[in-house]
Formats: C-alpha cells, sequence, structure tokens
C-alpha cells in the first residue's frame, strides 16, 4: 500500500520556500548574464554592420565572388590535368630521357 507522507510542518515549508527562492535567484542571475551578453554581441554586430547596406546586394557579390573562384579553381584542375598528361606522356615515351641527355651535353 501507498505510505502516507505526514503534512509538513511550518519550519519545513519555510526551509523549501528559501531553498526555491535560493535557486531561482541563481537562475535570474544566470539569464541576466546570459541576456547581457547577448546585448554586447548585438552591439558589437551593429557596430560593424552598417543598416543601410544591402544585404541581398551584399549576398549576390558574395555569390559572384564565390562562382569566380569556382571557375578559377576548375581552370587550375584542368592545368594541372594537362601537365600531369604530359609529364606522364614524355616519361613513358622516352622523350624525357633525351631531353635529359641534350641538357647534360
Amino acid at each position: 500500500m501507498d505510505q502516507v507522507s505526514p503534512p509538513a510542518t511550518a519550519a519545513a515549508l519555510r526551509e523549501q520556500l528559501i531553498q526555491l527562492r535560493s535557486q531561482f535567484e541563481a537562475l535570474a542571475d544566470e539569464a541576466r548574464r546570459h541576456w547581457a551578453a547577448e546585448e554586447r554581441r548585438f552591439t558589437l554586430i551593429d557596430q560593424f554592420i552598417d543598416p543601410q547596406l544591402s544585404l541581398e546586394s551584399l549576398l549576390k557579390q558574395l555569390f559572384d565572388a564565390l562562382e569566380r573562384n569556382r571557375h578559377a579553381v576548375l581552370d587550375l584542375e584542368r592545368e594541372h590535368c594537362r601537365l600531369t598528361n604530359a609529364i606522364e606522356l614524355a616519361i613513358s615515351t622516352g622523350t624525357w630521357d633525351r631531353q635529359l641527355r641534350v641538357a647534360d651535353r
């Protein structure tokens, strides 16, 4: 059977209220610190982002720069493959050895 606990005394209730108040104050202090940090973060963001700036325009510029970089990387990859293939061909056909012998003379 379930055992019924006796009613709490006034002193026990008072102690629980004191503990709860202490926990509440600790949580409130933590929340205040958190929101103060958020306010500082937003202040810093506001210092570095011009509210008149068109974010859509900035995003378009960013995507354009990324697209240019993508094309540059693709060009570099193609050039790398071309040079690698030329070196492999030169080595496999022996022209590499002939070029070295010519350079030694």
